[in-house]
């Protein structure tokens, strides 16, 4: 199999696993496993914690088991450890910060698993922060707030916090007529940013 065949395999793996984490049935049985590797816990015992029905558990039981987020055996359940852990390296590894902070070895105090955690109180990390946060945004494509929104959401738990604060640094430009965004030429955004300094 090809890199590309795979990483798509990984990432469609990923993915399930993130819809059933949403189901609130998965999410339910999966809080009330034990959270130690390799202890068990009996099924029925998991089941009257959840509250759940019987087909209800068993069927949710079966699909966290086809995606490896838990193992059932002779009546007892457990998480998978190994599985979860490989999967969430590769959401980390997935994370399109996580190249930029190569380069900016200065923010990673202030990302975690591939996401912002929390903001600098230096202004120039700030600045810098959102230099980083602009690059995930590709140039001279307008986008709608939901599209820009989705982007900024992937790493950033408030979208429109940074939004703003791209929009004001001049790292990204709001039509005000059709409400929608750009990120402007490397060089308007660089003086743009340079002009907000100096302010």
């Amino acid at each position: 199999m090809t890199t590309a065949g795979h990483d798509f395999l990984q990432r469609r793996h990923a993915s399930g696993i993130i819809a059933e984490l949403t189901r609130s049935a998965s999410a339910a049985i999966i809080a009330a496993l034990p959270a130690r590797p390799g202890e068990t816990a009996e099924a029925t015992v998991i089941q009257q914690r959840t509250g759940l029905g019987a087909r209800e558990f068993w069927t949710t039981v079966t699909r966290l088991a086809d995606l490896k987020l838990v193992r059932h055996a002779s009546g007892h359940l457990m998480l998978d450890h190994e599985s979860i852990t490989t999967v969430s390296q590769g959401l980390i590894a997935d994370s399109p910060l996580v190249p930029l902070l190569d380069e900016r070895p200065q923010l990673r105090a202030f990302v975690e698993r591939g996401r912002v955690v929390r903001m600098p109180t230096e202004p120039k990390l700030v600045d810098e922060l959102y230099l980083a946060l602009a690059e995930l945004i590709e140039r001279d494509t307008v986008l709608t707030e939901q599209e820009i929104n989705q982007i900024i959401a992937v790493v950033h738990d408030d979208p429109a916090e940074i939004r703003r604060g791209l929009v004001d640094r001049g790292l990204v430009e709001r039509s005000p007529e059709t409400q929608t965004y750009r990120r402007p030429t490397s060089d308007q955004s660089k003086q743009m940013l340079v002009e907000s300094e100096e302010q």
